[in-house]
C-alpha cells in the first residue's frame, strides 16, 4: 500500500520542527501516537541532502553565519558511509502525534542521518512518499530534482554523485539551450545508449509509456541509411500508388505521439543513429530550417510546420488511423461518450491532437529532443556548417584512467526508475537571448549590463582570432551563449557571474565554434595560434586543450579538424 504527500511549506517557517499530516497519511502510518520507524533509501538520501546545497539562503543560520555547505555537507561521502555502511537502506525514526480532535503531526523532526527531513520538505522541488508494505513495515521515498553542478564550485563538498546518475549534466544544459545535439566519438563509447538511458530516467510511471521493458515509450531509434538524400525518409510524402495516401514514417508517428504528452511535459527523445551515414543537410534540411523558427507562443515553445496542415485535412481518415488508430465513425450510428460502441480514443486526447494537426500542421513538439550519434571515418559524410551551426556538439571519448576496468564496476542496467527525473532538466523554457536577459535583469540589472558588454567583447575577440577564415561566428552563437549562461545560472545562482560566463564560453567554444574549424596549414596555422592565445587569455581550459589537440594533428598530417 502506498500513500503520497507533496508538501509545500513556507521557507520562512523552516525553523519549526513538525508538519501537519492528512487524515489518509495519518491512518496509513498508525492509529495511535508513538515513534514510527521508516526505512530510508541511500540513493534517495544522497539526492535529498545534496538538494539543500541549492538553497543556502533558506537554511542560513543568522546567529552563526553558517550554511549547510559549511556544516553538515563538509564530508558527505564519509558520513554516508558511516550511516549506511554497505547497506542500501537505513532506519529513520519519527514521532507520530495524534490529537484528540483527530489532527495528526510528525513531531520533533530533528537532524538525523545528516539532514533535517522538514528542511527537505521545505525545498520547493521535493516530494515525499510514505509507503506501508504488506508486512506492516514503513518506507520513506524522497524525490528530488538535483542539478549536479551545484557541487562544482564548492570545494568543501566531496560527495560522489555517480550513485545517483552517471550522465554528465552538461548534456541536460546543452539540450535546454537547444534540443538538437550531436554526440560524436569513436564507435562503441555508448552514444546511442546514453540517449536511451535519458529516456528511461525521464519516463513517467505511465502504463502506456512503460509497457515495453526494453524500450521506453518516450524513445524512438531512427537508423539512418546511406541512401537517404531527401526529407521523405523522415517526414514522409504524398503518394498516389494504390490509392491516394500519405506515407507517414516512424519519425512522424513519434512526433504526433509526443504531442499527446506535451501538456504533461514528458521529454520525448529521437536518436538518429549513425546520423552522418547520409548527407545530413539533405535529408534533414526541413527540420534544421524549422528548428530556427521556434518561439514561445502562449507559454509553449512552437515552430513553423514540418508538414503543412492541408496534408492532415486531405488525408484525415487514413492518417487518423495511421497515427493514432482512430476509426472513422459509421454513418447513422449515434455515439455517446459513456457508451461502449465507440472506441475510447474517439473522445480522447488523440482527436484533440489531430485537430491541432489539421489547423496548424505538424510542428516540432515543445517536449521533443533530437540527438544524433556521429562517427567520423571513411564511411561517413562530413557535416556542413549549416548543420554544425544549428546543433550542440558533445564529444564522447573513453574516460581517463582505467576505463576498461571501470566497465565492470560501473555497468548500469537500462530500466525504469521509481523517481523519474524532472522534465525541467531536459526541456527548454525560452529560445531567445532577449528572454534570458529579461530574467537576468529582474534578478540583477547591474550585473546584466556588465554581462551584455562582456559577451560582446569576448565574441569580438573570438572573431578577431578567426580573421581571414570562413569560421567567424555571428548572432546565432551569441544567442545560444546567452541561453547557455542562463541555464547554468539557474542551476546555482550563488556562483559568481564571471565564473558562470567563463564556463559558458568554454562550453560554447567546444559545442558551437571549434566543430566548424577544419583545413590545411595554409588556412589554419595562424588562426589556431590565435585561438590558442584567445583560450589562454580567457582561461577556457577545455577549449584550450582541444585547440592544442587540433594543432598537433595539423603538424602531423598537414590537415586538421575538430573530429579525431
Amino acid at each position: 500500500m502506498r500513500q503520497d504527500a507533496n508538501f509545500k511549506l513556507s521557507p520562512s517557517k523552516s525553523n519549526e520542527t513538525s508538519i501537519n499530516l492528512s487524515t489518509e497519511i495519518s491512518a496509513l502510518i498508525s492509529d495511535e501516537s508513538g515513534d514510527v520507524t521508516f526505512k530510508l533509501h541511500k540513493s534517495d538520501f544522497i539526492k535529498a541532502v545534496s538538494a539543500l546545497c541549492l538553497f543556502p539562503t533558506i537554511y542560513y543560520k543568522k546567529e552563526t553565519g553558517a550554511t549547510p555547505t559549511d556544516e553538515i555537507f563538509s564530508d558527505l561521502s564519509a558520513q554516508i558511509k558511516a550511516e549506511f555502511g554497505d547497506s542500501e537502506t537505513a532506519e529513520y525514526t519519527i514521532n507520530h502525534f495524534k490529537r484528540e480532535d483527530g489532527r495528526s503531526y510528525f513531531n520533533n523532526l530533528k537532524q538525523q542521518n545528516g539532514f533535517n527531513l522538514r528542511s527537505f520538505l521545505v525545498e520547493q522541488y521535493s516530494s515525499i512518499h510514505f509507503v506501508k508494505n504488506d508486512d506492516g513495515s514503513h518506507e520513506i521515498r524522497l524525490e528530488t530534482r538535483l542539478p549536479k553542478e551545484v557541487f562544482e564550485n564548492k570545494s568543501s563538498v566531496t560527495l560522489d554523485l555517480s550513485e545517483v546518475n552517471d550522465i554528465d549534466f552538461s548534456y541536460f544544459r546543452a539540450m535546454r539551450t537547444k534540443p538538437f545535439l550531436l554526440l560524436a566519438g569513436i564507435s562503441g563509447t555508448g552514444k546511442s545508449r546514453i540517449v536511451k538511458q535519458m529516456a528511461f530516467d525521464s519516463c513517467p510511471d505511465n502504463a502506456k509509456l512503460r509497457k515495453d521493458a526494453t524500450t521506453p515509450g518516450n524513445y524512438c531509434l531512427v537508423e539512418v541509411k546511406p541512401n537517404w538524400h531527401d526529407s521523405s525518409e523522415l517526414i514522409g510524402y504524398a503518394s498516389q500508388i494504390g490509392h491516394p495516401h500519405y506515407e507517414a514514417t516512424p519519425f512522424v508517428r513519434f512526433l504526433a505521439k509526443a504531442m499527446l504528452y506535451e501538456e504533461q511535459h514528458v521529454p520525448f527523445f529521437v536518436c538518429l543513429d549513425e546520423m552522418n551515414l547520409a548527407p545530413v543537410e539533405q535529408y534533414f534540411a526541413e527540420f534544421l530550417s524549422v528548428l530556427e523558427s521556434r518561439k514561445v507562443v502562449n507559454g509553449r515553445i512552437t515552430s513553423e510546420a514540418l508538414i503543412p496542415a492541408d496534408i492532415f485535412a486531405k488525408y484525415e481518415e487514413q492518417l487518423k488511423k495511421d497515427l493514432f488508430d482512430i476509426q472513422q465513425k459509421e454513418v447513422g450510428v449515434t455515439y455517446q461518450p459513456s457508451g461502449t460502441s465507440d472506441p475510447e480514443t474517439y473522445y480522447g486526447a488523440e482527436n484533440a491532437v489531430y485537430d491541432r494537426l489539421k489547423n496548424e500542421g505538424l510542428r516540432i513538439p515543445s517536449n521533443l529532443i533530437v540527438i544524433g550519434t556521429v562517427n567520423m571515418d571513411e564511411t561517413t559524410h562530413q557535416f556542413s556548417r549549416k548543420v554544425i551551426d544549428r546543433a550542440m556538439t558533445i564529444e564522447m571519448n573513453l574516460p581517463e584512467g582505467e576505463p576498461f576496468l571501470d566497465f565492470f564496476d560501473n555497468a548500469r542496467d537500462l530500466e525504469y526508475t521509481d523517481a523519474p527525473f524532472s522534465a525541467d532538466l531536459f526541456l527548454p523554457s525560452i529560445v531567445k537571448a532577449a528572454d534570458a536577459v529579461e530574467a537576468l535583469t529582474t534578478d540583477n540589472a547591474e550585473k546584466t549590463e556588465w554581462l551584455k558588454k562582456e559577451v560582446a567583447t569576448i565574441l569580438t575577440a573570438l572573431n578577431a582570432a578567426l580573421e581571414d577564415t570562413p569560421f567567424k561566428i555571428a548572432y546565432r552563437v551569441q544567442n545560444e551563449l546567452m541561453l547557455y549562461f542562463y541555464e547554468l545560472w539557474k542551476e546555482n545562482k550563488a556562483t559568481e557571474w564571471s565564473d558562470i560566463l567563463n564556463e559558458s564560453v568554454d562550453q560554447i567554444l567546444m559545442m558551437k565554434v571549434l566543430p566548424r574549424v577544419e583545413g590545411d596549414e595554409d588556412l589554419l596555422e595562424k588562426p589556431l595560434a590565435s585561438l590558442a592565445n584567445f583560450c589562454a587569455m580567457g582561461n577556457y581550459r577545455k577549449a584550450a586543450q582541444k585547440v592544442a589537440e587540433m594543432k598537433n594533428r595539423l603538424d602531423r598530417a598537414h590537415f586538421t579538424s575538430y573530429w579525431p
